[in-house]
């Protein structure tokens, strides 16, 4: 009988001995899927900072896609202003063509009608 407490004892470390072995073991276990998880937050922090960037470089880059919308739209009302003074400086100038032409061609007719007058009295 004195062995079998002894035996008892030595199952009992045993048994405190397996575990502590299982402890160890589930701690490892354990400590691997922490790392894994603050892998995983590491990346996810990443991505963020990536995405926080980008969206940045976007709203800048709309910044200047406005600023050069705006003067595009700028330009092209004061290309269409110089358009329109442009047509009107033609109209004039078609205008004073016109009368040009007309008033050479009355001068044409005065000329031509002085010399038939004076053709007419010299004939007469």
């Amino acid at each position: 009988m004195f062995f079998f407490p002894f035996r008892s004892c030595d199952a009992k470390e045993k048994e405190i001995g397996l575990e502590r072995q299982s402890l160890s073991e589930r701690r490892k276990v354990l400590q691997q899927e922490q790392e894994s998880l603050l892998d995983g937050q590491a990346l996810l922090n990443q991505r963020e900072d990536y995405v926080a960037n980008k969206s940045q470089e976007l709203n800048q880059l709309e910044k200047v896609l406005e600023v050069s919308k705006e003067n595009i739209e700028k330009e092209l009302r004061a290309l269409n202003d110089e358009k329109s003074k442009l047509e009107l400086t033609i109209a004039s100038l078609s205008q004073r063509e016109e009368v040009s032409v007309f008033s050479n061609l009355l001068s044409t007719c005065q000329i031509a009608i002085l010399t038939y007058l004076t053709f007419s009295f010299e004939c007469m």
